[in-house]
């Protein structure tokens, strides 16, 4: 029994210093359509609606959020891309410098 326990514990620790040798990349592909609370496009999707700006700033807070999971989840690295209208959506000034 304590070979077993041995052998297990030298595997868990063969396995800890590998995925500690791996980096985990993240790409995190983001659109308004998905951003909580859009339901119309004409109001606050399309650039030229009265809440656009509104959702940009949603949509820059949710992709923060998922940046900030991503790095709490162990990921080296995350990359985002804007994949909404022209993809000039994501306030950069205020998207997390990690990302």
């Amino acid at each position: 029994m304590h070979r077993l326990i041995r052998f297990t514990v030298l595997l868990l620790l063969a396995a800890l210093a590998t995925a500690q040798q791996n980096k985990l990349k993240v790409y995190i592909a983001a659109d308004m359509e998905g951003v909580g609370g859009v339901s119309t496009w004409e109001i606050q999707a399309s650039t030229n609606g009265r809440e656009s700006e509104k959702f940009r700033q949603l949509m820059t807070k949710e992709v923060n959020a998922a940046i900030a999971g991503a790095f709490d989840a162990g990921a080296t690295e995350v990359l985002v891309g804007d994949s909404h209208d022209d993809a000039q959506n994501i306030d950069v000034e205020t998207l997390d410098p990690r990302a």
